[in-house]
């Protein structure tokens, strides 16, 4: 009887030591999300929800989440890399924020081709912006030509609305003289 109970203790060892080898072995998967926040257009303090990604990765482990690249933003902090810990007990995400691009605009006014008045300032990425040139500073005989940017005119309206493009600018309001 001793004989069978130490056989059958010995069987029941070799089996928990298995088992557990077993688990240890076995790699753990939990979900993850990460958020990507915009800046919005007007006011900097409420960013906004641009995308949502759900992934799977290895319990307590930690991964690195990169930062995606939008057309006018900016990661922030500037290209940095995040990591998250994928805890069994916690919810696991991460958000990562991106800063819209300001670009500096020019207006320029010309006559004949001579500047007359030049306004500088900056504009957030994808803002609309209006574009109007008062004849204040010219003589009376000055027409409207058009706005130029690039030398190429784009519009021969005297107001104009666009959106802020991702990079700096210079509009040109042309004016001549009347024929």
């Amino acid at each position: 009887m001793k004989k069978i109970k130490l056989l059958l203790f010995s069987f029941i060892l070799v089996v928990v030591t298995i088992f557990a080898s077993s688990c240890t072995n076995k790699i753990y998967k939990k979900g993850y999300t990460v958020f990507h926040y915009v800046e919005p257009i007007e006011g900097d303090d409420q960013y906004i929800l641009k995308e949502q990604e759900t992934f799977t990765g290895v319990l307590n482990e930690k991964t690195e989440i990169k930062y995606k690249e939008y057309d006018g933003y900016t990661p922030n902090p500037s290209g940095k890399e995040v990591s998250i810990a994928k805890k069994a007990n916690q919810k696991s995400y991460v958000n990562l924020y991106y800063t819209r691009n300001r670009s500096v605009y020019k207006y320029v006014t010309t006559y004949n081709d001579e500047v007359i008045d030049t306004i500088r300032g900056v504009i957030k990425y994808g803002a609309t912006q209006y574009l109007y040139s008062a004849k204040s500073n010219l003589p009376e005989d000055a027409v409207f030509e058009g706005w130029y940017v690039d030398n190429e005119l784009f519009t021969t309206n005297m107001e104009y609305y666009f959106k802020a493009p991702n990079k700096d600018v210079t509009y040109y309001a042309r004016f001549v003289k009347k024929q």
